[in-house]
């Protein structure tokens, strides 16, 4: 797809914007602070894909008037005119913005390519290029990080890998326990246990349960008998309140009775019946005014003059008046037409004696006579022209003649002074020679520099290899790469790797082991920290008391047992012994009782105590063995890794390596092959370079053989350009020949064939004269006249036939208007004496009598307008004082309707009847407000029984009851709040005791701890696997993309670097991956030749560069197999020197070959730098802003500012 034309039809500053963009090349868009690059842009992106929901385009256009339209192209050159407006849906117009466009047919051009991968892959502003650069500083440059960003257009690819792995630590350490999931496994092991050692007596929570029951009944009394005080009080305060309402009721009740019978008129009466009077005034008014222009308009017409007989000959008076300025212009044009047609009868009486002095008869009709007709005038003209032609053709003809002769004998001249031939085959054969390998020093060159490359990748890859050093030799991995010579080089090519199957073999029994032992030392360090939490419970078991166990209550219940044998024996036996033996033998037997009771009871108590010291100690037992064995183990495994590193180590010293870790050694093999390939190929070039050097030195001598050089002083270059300039002379000296003899040959036909032309030409003009003569005679002329009088002569027939034409016509013109002037004049007197019954005065002209006509045509008009408009007025006035009076008898009966109502006879009554009836609609609004209010100091009691307990209460005695209530309400009030406190801490004491409760809470927050780390550990396990893809789709992209883009990006690189890195190296990193290092050409500074520089160590605009070359690597890729799509950049070159910025400017215009590059900017100097370096044939620069008119190239842009 490519963008032929983007409209910025009202989207941010612009309005009416066009920018016509080629099909290919580099176009630079510059544009000043606030000429609207960004919302250019942002307009071209909402063009392919629809506005966003929101957008900062609108400041100067509303939502609804966002328009941005193009003309889209695809690969075939088929246009797609759209328009795209800001919108929910149906958004995608054609060109004119009338028609509705299905979204399909832009995604069509688009593809697959959606609004995030085309900001991303296909566009660059300056932010996401220095982000770029950032990710490969941080990243260490690791090739398949950089290859995979580029290739999808990501930035900060490398702080999401770091986020992945940081996020995953931050929940899950496999020996820590900061982290979330393993504090929350502690937790709940710890909740687990809580759970279980929470419990609570019985009894005493029965004791405290019943005692809180009572509370709760004591306080449920006492809130009854206070809400039978609260409604009594209630009732007592609303009667009270409502003894001065009823009293002030009667009253007013009292006072509507003074004025019973007085009508309820209603709060508007007054205001009807003044409406009522002032329409009546108001018609009384109109009426009188209607009957004194009534009688003014008779008057008028009275005294109005009659219009006379004008108006019926309106008609002709009009169109006599019409016509007489036109005969005034004809009565002023007369006297210049006899004036002109007196002149013209003279000047064609002179012209007649000029052309016929010896004509007798020179009247009009002789003359006619004269004058030759149509046919023998054209055969005049033509026998003129044929003179001309053949005139012409001789006249040529002598002088080409003359000029062949001349350039004959000049070029027979040049024959004479040419030195004579000589061969040129042999010296053109050696100069093509040597110019066939006139490359051969350039390609010597690149010969001898990609020879040191390879001697330079060499020792890097030798660097990598741990081959044993010979007596006095530096080793290869130390670090010194520079100091190994060819021949060490080879000797270390000669090393022999294992093969890769033994190697893996090897390399995984090391790994195994290693694992083992790391595995067996988990498990050890797993155990033992098992043993020190178990101990920890033993110590804990026991600092809470010494747990009692079932020996301790056999051996309890066995002393029992003897001591009861002992004192049944002797009360069988009936033995005598003192009181006091006996007493003594007694308590000793009653407290060994007591004893394995308590044992007894305490087990029953404490069973779980005694079951968990058991398991404890059981499993401290276990521990201890488990760990005798991992030592055993832990001992067997280091002698098996032992063993295997020891395999590990001879398998490459059989190859004459030097053994390293594993990791270390994974990439020795391809190095290997990597050095041996490299000094095959400096073989293959050295010996391309000596075959080429004695092929040039042969070339040369060859070319001085054939040129004549004697001494080989002479460099390459010289001797070339003297064989050159001696071959241009000797082929141009033949040239010269050659050329010269055939036009000394063709110049010799061409003079004899102009003497044989001559001949003919001097016969046809014999025939011409005989026809000349034949051709004017009869028109009176000589035949030795020249062509050019007889057509002179012709000229002026002609004139004086047209001149006396003219005459002719204009007489008659003269009669017509003399005739017109006279009709007018009879007509104007001839209606003005039938109007004014007299003839007018022969003095007064027509034109004067017309005007007197028209003039007393319009006072008539006017008469009878003035009549028209008194008699409309007339019928007004009497149609107003008709109305007038309607209006006024109507008034007067909505008066007598009022005081009908009213209940009077005058309208001098209402006043009063008025005031009363105020007065009463008064009092009842008060005595109904009143009622509300005591209506709802009755509540729900029925208002008449209300009324009657009110009328009968003694209000001295209710108010000293409701002090008192109110007293009693208070003290109630204080004792059910502190009934309501005792409870509350009642409750709490429950709470607390209550075992059952707090193991719920325990258990509750367990099962919460434990959804908390189900919850984590599927986070973590995303993490884990999204970074474990992200790994592997990282490696399988640099497989696939590794060859084919890094080279071209090494070109690339080189390009925008202005030379000052040659390419992109591979080099293995810390960790055995490839990363990508620079490597610098001769001219890096201090650098040696062909060093490589790493990734870290790179300036921010180096690193941007080898960024921006990946990206552009990356899309040429793409368009290898893809339809071309604008790649979009954005003020990328903020960072880059001039010499950078111009290297990168070409490098894209290179790339604009291939497809559109739309480079926006706001930095002038950049469009000079464009201009300056790049051809015109691939620079368009266009302007956004309209103060550069006319400084861009393209002058497709048209703008309109308002």
């Amino acid at each position: 797809m490519r963008l032929r034309e983007l409209r910025l039809k009202a989207v941010g500053p612009f309005s009416d914007t066009r920018l016509c963009l080629a099909p290919a090349g580099l176009h630079l868009v510059y544009g000043s602070n606030e000429a609207g690059k960004s919302s250019a842009l942002r307009a071209l992106i909402s063009l392919l894909y629809g506005f966003p929901v929101r957008t900062p385009d609108d400041f100067r256009h509303s939502y609804g008037r966002l328009r941005v339209g193009g003309v889209l192209e695809d690969q075939d050159g088929r246009r797609l005119h759209v328009t795209r407006r800001k919108g929910k849906s149906r958004t995608l117009r054609d060109g004119e913005d009338s028609e509705f466009v299905p979204e399909s047919a832009i995604k069509a051009l688009l593809g697959d390519v959606d609004r995030d991968r085309f900001q991303a892959f296909f566009g660059i502003d300056h932010p996401r290029l220095a982000a770029g650069g950032r990710d490969i500083i941080r990243g260490g440059g690791r090739l398949g990080e950089l290859l995979f960003a580029a290739g999808a257009g990501m930035v900060r690819f490398h702080e999401l890998q770091e986020r992945l792995r940081g996020e995953a630590a931050e929940i899950y350490g496999p020996r820590s326990r900061k982290p979330r999931l393993n504090a929350a496994l502690k937790r709940y092991a710890d909740l687990r246990r809580e759970v279980r050692t929470a419990s609570l007596s019985r009894n005493e929570w029965e004791e405290r349960r019943k005692s809180h029951e009572e509370l709760i009944r004591r306080r449920d009394e006492l809130a009854a008998r206070m809400r039978r005080t609260d409604i009594r009080l209630s009732r007592l305060s609303r009667l009270a309140e409502s003894l001065p309402l009823f009293a002030e009721r009667d009253r007013l009740a009292a006072a509507l009775a003074d004025l019973e019978g007085v009508p309820d008129l209603g709060g508007d009466f007054t205001d009807r019946r003044r409406e009522a009077q002032e329409k009546e005034r108001a018609a009384r008014d109109k009426e009188e005014m209607a009957v004194r222009e009534h009688r003014r308009v008779i008057k008028a017409l009275e005294v109005l003059p009659p219009p006379g007989p004008f108006p019926s000959r309106a008609g002709e008076i009009r169109r006599l008046y019409k016509l007489s300025d036109a005969v005034a212009a004809m009565e002023a044009e007369l006297p210049g037409r006899r004036a002109a047609a007196r002149s013209l009868a003279e000047d064609a009486a002179h012209r007649a004696a000029d052309l016929f002095p010896d004509h007798p008869d020179r009247s009009p009709e002789a003359l006619a006579a004269l004058f030759p007709d149509r046919q023998q005038r054209e055969i005049i003209l033509s026998l003129a022209g044929e003179a001309a032609d053949l005139q012409n053709r001789i006249t040529a003809q002598q002088t080409g003649v003359r000029r062949a002769e001349g350039d004959l004998a000049r070029i027979r001249a040049e024959l004479d002074l040419l030195p004579p031939s000589g061969d040129t085959e042999e010296l053109a054969a050696a100069l093509s020679l040597v110019r066939r390998r006139e490359d051969t020093p350039r390609r010597l060159e690149e010969l001898e520099e990609e020879t040191a490359d390879l001697f330079t990748e060499a020792r890097r890859l030798a660097a990598v290899i741990p081959a044993a050093p010979e007596k006095g030799e530096v080793p290869s991995f130390s670090g010194a790469v520079s100091v190994l010579s060819l021949s060490s080089l080879e000797r270390i090519s000669r090393c022999r790797p294992p093969a890769s199957e033994e190697a893996d073999v090897r390399e995984q029994a090391v790994r195994d082991a290693e694992a083992r032992l790391s595995r067996i030392k988990e498990a050890e360090a797993a155990a033992r920290t098992e043993l020190l939490a178990v101990t920890q419970d033993l110590r804990e078991l026991d600092l809470a008391g010494a747990v009692p166990a079932e020996a301790d209550l056999t051996a309890a219940r066995r002393a029992r047992a003897v001591l009861w044998r002992r004192l049944s024996g002797q009360w069988k036996n009936g033995a005598e012994d003192r009181p006091g033996d006996w007493k003594e033998r007694e308590e000793k037997f009653i407290a060994a009782v007591r004893h394995a009771d308590d044992i007894a009871d305490r087990l029953r108590r404490e069973a779980r105590r005694v079951s968990r010291r058991a398991a404890l100690a059981a499993r401290e037992q276990t521990l201890d063995v488990q760990l005798a064995g991992m030592r055993e183990d832990r001992d067997t495994a280091r002698e098996a890794l032992a063993a295997a590193r020891r395999a590990w180590a001879d398998l490459w010293r059989a190859g004459g390596l030097v053994p390293g870790p594993p990791a270390e050694m994974r990439p020795v093999p391809a190095a290997l092959a990597g050095l041996g390939e490299a000094l095959r190929r400096r073989e293959r070039l050295e010996r391309r370079r000596q075959a080429l050097t004695a092929e040039w030195d042969a070339a040369l001598a060859a070319l001085r053989r054939a040129a004549g050089e004697t001494q080989e002083t002479a460099m390459p270059a010289e001797l070339i350009r003297r064989a050159v300039s001696l071959l241009d002379r000797q082929v141009r000296d033949a040239e010269i020949r050659e050329r010269l003899t055939a036009d000394a040959g063709r110049l010799s036909r061409v003079v004899s064939e102009a003497q044989d032309e001559r001949e003919g030409l001097r016969g046809l003009r014999e025939k011409w004269r005989e026809r000349w003569a034949a051709a004017v005679a009869p028109a009176g002329l000589r035949p030795h006249l020249p062509p050019e009088r007889v057509i002179h002569l012709l000229t002026e027939m002609e004139g004086l036939a047209g001149q006396m034409t003219r005459g002719t016509e204009l007489a008659a013109e003269i009669r017509r208007l003399e005739n017109r002037v006279r009709e007018f004049d009879a007509g104007v007197r001839e209606l003005s004496a039938e109007l004014t019954g007299e003839p007018p005065d022969a003095g007064i002209s027509a034109h004067r009598l017309a005007e007197r006509l028209q003039n007393e045509l319009g006072r008539a008009g006017e008469i009878e307008v003035r009549r028209k408009d008194l008699l409309e007025r007339k019928e007004r006035q009497r149609t107003l004082m008709e109305e007038a009076r309607a209006a006024r008898s109507a008034a007067k009966e909505h008066v007598r309707d009022l005081c009908r109502e009213a209940g009077v006879e005058d309208v001098a009554q209402l006043p009063e009847i008025e005031s009363r009836s105020r007065r009463a609609h008064g009092l009842r609004g008060d005595i109904e407000g009143l009622e509300r209010r005591l209506v709802a100091l009755a509540s729900d009691l029925d208002f008449s029984a209300f009324r009657e307990e009110a009328k009968a209460l003694d209000a001295s005695a209710a108010e000293s009851e409701i002090r008192e209530l109110t007293r009693l309400s208070a003290d109630m009030a204080g004792e059910l709040s502190a009934l309501d406190r005792e409870i509350g801490r009642s409750a709490g004491e429950l709470e607390r005791m209550d075992g059952r409760a707090d193991a719920a809470r325990k258990a509750q927050e367990a099962r919460s701890v434990l959804a908390d780390i189900r919850r984590e550990a599927d986070r973590y396990a995303c993490l884990q696997l999204a970074a474990s893809v992200l790994e592997e789709a990282v490696e399988s992209y640099r497989k696939t993309h590794q060859g084919p883009v890094v080279g071209r990006a090494g070109d690339l690189f080189h390009q925008m670097t202005a030379g000052a890195f040659s390419g992109i190296g591979i080099s293995v990193g810390a960790g055995g991956e490839p990363v990508v290092t620079g490597i610098r050409s001769a001219a890096g500074g201090e650098k040696e030749q062909g060093e490589a520089l790493d990734a870290a160590a790179m300036s921010d605009g180096t690193a941007d560069q080898l960024y921006l070359a990946i990206r552009l690597a990356s899309l040429e890729l793409y368009l290898e197999t893809n339809p071309p799509m604008p790649f979009i950049a954005d003020d990328i070159l903020i960072q880059f020197d001039d010499e950078r910025a111009l290297a990168t400017l070409r490098t894209l215009a290179d790339l604009g070959r291939r497809t559109q590059i739309i480079f926006f900017t706001h930095h002038r100097h950049l469009i000079e730098l464009g201009r300056d370096g790049i051809p015109e044939d691939r620079l368009i620069t266009l302007a956004l802003d309209h103060r550069e008119r006319g400084k861009e190239r393209d002058d497709c842009v048209a703008r309109r500012r308002h």
